[in-house]
């Protein structure tokens, strides 16, 4: 088994696998893993250009970011192969 990152050619499988039905919101954990294995800075800039809107709930240093699945689902091609 290989240790590669999957890449946007195995995202499809990724997505089969790493996708939870049922919920709603997913962390930054969960999306970077998602969207094939993006970094922290790559998300925050999808959140920056506006690509990516975060749901933040409670204040202050006890912030918790989290992702609505809309949101992620639309950053992830329908087919294994992005490259038409």
């Amino acid at each position: 088994m290989s240790n590669k990152t999957p890449t946007r050619s195995t995202i499809g499988r990724v997505r089969a696998e790493a996708i939870p039905d049922d919920r709603l919101l997913f962390t930054r954990k969960q999306v970077m893993r998602m969207l094939g294995g993006i970094s922290y800075p790559t998300v925050i800039r999808l959140e920056q250009s506006g690509k990516l809107p975060p749901v933040k709930l409670r204040a202050g240093k006890t912030c918790k970011t989290f992702y609505r699945r809309c949101e992620v689902m639309a950053l992830i091609p329908t087919s294994p192969t992005a490259n038409d």
